[in-house]
């Protein structure tokens, strides 16, 4: 089932929901920590979501480099064929 929220949100989200199922006291104890549990877990999948988004748009960002022009490789070779005539 896909989120309506992005992971982010989602992660602030639960943290907040963690918090107060831990402060809340007009739940049951057993119902407490069922709930906790559930949330954790959600988090957990949440964060999981969050670090995916962030690993493919970093990968995109990366793959998203200008290819250099002719007359950069030509001069990037020539420049390269001059320190080696200067080392000879």
């Amino acid at each position: 089932m896909e989120s309506e929220l992005n992971p982010a949100e989602r992660c602030r989200i639960l943290a907040r929901r963690i918090q107060s199922l831990k402060v809340a006291s007009g739940l049951s104890v057993e119902s407490r920590l069922r709930e906790l549990r559930k949330a954790e877990l959600a988090l957990k999948v949440a964060e999981r979501d969050l670090a995916l988004e962030k690993r493919a748009r970093d990968k995109t960002s990366r793959a998203v480099k200008p290819i250099p022009s002719e007359a950069d490789v030509a001069a990037k070779r020539w420049a390269e064929g001059m320190n080696m005539e200067r080392r000879k």
